[in-house]
């Protein structure tokens, strides 16, 4: 799946709502790619950001959906909603620091700003292995190569 279900603490019913905010937030700070079949069914996405965004990085894209999706999350479930702001956010920055860079850093290293970014990234399982997720990876991988700059992909699986 694009969302992990361990980030909704097992509570899948939560998943559609928390995609539905990476999209959104995608779509105003980044390019959300879509594979679409022959009848027009989404088969695959890939959410990148480019150099100088990132999923959380404006206010903008935090009021397009995950605004909604911490308030749901703080009423359907309180302590998922502290564990996300308490340990998942601030362990993933720090992840992100210490093997990525930072913005503080004096000599400007921070790869996951400076680059190409894929945050999201999914194929319908019995679809794989057909050349989509390829595609949608190769968007990413052709733009950072126009600009001669890498290409970062975050993965919880």
């Amino acid at each position: 799946d694009a969302v992990s279900v361990a980030t909704v603490g097992g509570r899948g019913n939560l998943c559609p709502q928390m995609y539905r905010a990476i999209v959104r937030a995608t779509v105003v700070g980044g390019e959300m790619h879509v594979a679409v079949d022959a009848t027009g069914d989404v088969v695959g996405t890939a959410a990148w950001f480019p150099p100088g965004s990132d999923l959380f990085s404006s206010e903008e894209q935090n009021a397009q959906g995950f605004t909604e999706f911490f308030e749901l999350i703080q009423k359907v479930d309180p302590d998922l909603h502290s564990w996300w702001f308490s340990t998942l956010l601030p362990e993933h920055a720090a992840i992100c620091a210490k093997y990525l860079g930072t913005e503080e850093d004096p000599e400007g290293k921070n790869f996951k700003m400076n680059n190409w970014n894929l945050f999201s990234f999914s194929v319908v399982p019995e679809l794989r292995r057909r050349g989509i997720g390829t595609r949608l990876l190769k968007i990413g991988e052709d733009k950072a190569s126009l600009t001669h700059i890498s290409k970062c992909m975050e993965s919880d699986s």
